[in-house]
């Protein structure tokens, strides 16, 4: 049984699948595609919904600040390294 399943077999469980009527995901390519099939059997369950989903931010934003760390990573490290040279031959002797 894949996930869009067991999720539909909960919703519905709990009866509660009339009032789903968006879902927020991660960018991951199987959860793309579990939103979609759920999607598919809440349109044709409930006609009259229009179900959407949406991309977490905080998600999405974790993933752009990784990749700026990313980039200036080099640049940190190397300044790290400047200070503490200078910290080293600025000793009080």
């Amino acid at each position: 049984m894949n996930i869009a399943n067991k999720i539909m077999r909960v919703l519905n469980e709990f009866n509660i699948s009339n009032k789903i009527i968006a879902f927020t995901i991660d960018n991951e390519s199987a959860m793309l595609v579990c939103e979609r099939k759920i999607g598919l059997a809440l349109d044709s369950e409930f006609s009259s919904m229009i179900f959407s989903y949406y991309h977490c931010t905080a998600y999405v934003l974790n993933l752009g600040i990784k990749q700026g760390l990313k980039l200036v990573d080099n640049a940190v490290i190397k300044t790290r390294c400047r200070i503490k040279n200078l910290k080293f031959y600025n000793k009080p002797q």
